[in-house]
């Protein structure tokens, strides 16, 4: 994903900003902060490093006898990464929708981020509540059930 959104950042970003600089920064940054989750993480469940569970498996499994501070700090800290993981790619992907709606077809920026920042959750809502999330698919695979036959 980085290399895909790298470019819109560029368009983006203030004119007075140093792309190399700030992407060094950023990787710098994010390779000592992994590393440190990693450690620390790793050290906190033994078998330490003996083991090929995830950091998340070992929090989401945390022994029923532990504190029960213990285990709701856990069960929240797996609940804000699924959460903080998904909330970062939004608007990178509403910049990317926004981008290939001028470009592509033409519309004005106005426009154009109306339709990338808005259309994603009206979907979202459409799709996730009830039944239209099944109907989709269901219909997706009818279509290409069609097709291939065709063919």
């Amino acid at each position: 994903m980085f290399v895909s959104t790298l470019p819109s950042w560029v368009c983006e970003k203030n004119p007075n900003v140093r792309p190399m600089r700030t992407i060094t920064l950023v990787m710098m940054v994010a390779t000592v902060a992994y590393i440190l989750v990693g450690l620390l993480g790793g050290m906190a469940f033994e078998p330490f490093f003996n083991t090929s569970n995830t950091l998340l498996s070992e929090l989401q499994h945390i022994a029923p006898e532990a504190p029960k501070v213990l285990r709701i700090v856990a069960k929240s800290t797996i609940q804000a990464y699924s959460i903080s993981a998904n909330l970062a790619s939004i608007p990178i992907f509403c910049i990317l929708m926004r981008y290939n709606l001028q470009d592509g077809v033409g519309i004005t920026r106005f426009w154009a981020s109306a339709i990338a920042n808005l259309a994603p959750f009206v979907l979202a809502i459409a799709f996730y509540s009830g039944k239209g999330f099944q109907t989709a698919v269901n219909l997706s695979g009818t279509f290409v059930s069609a097709l291939v036959n065709l063919i």
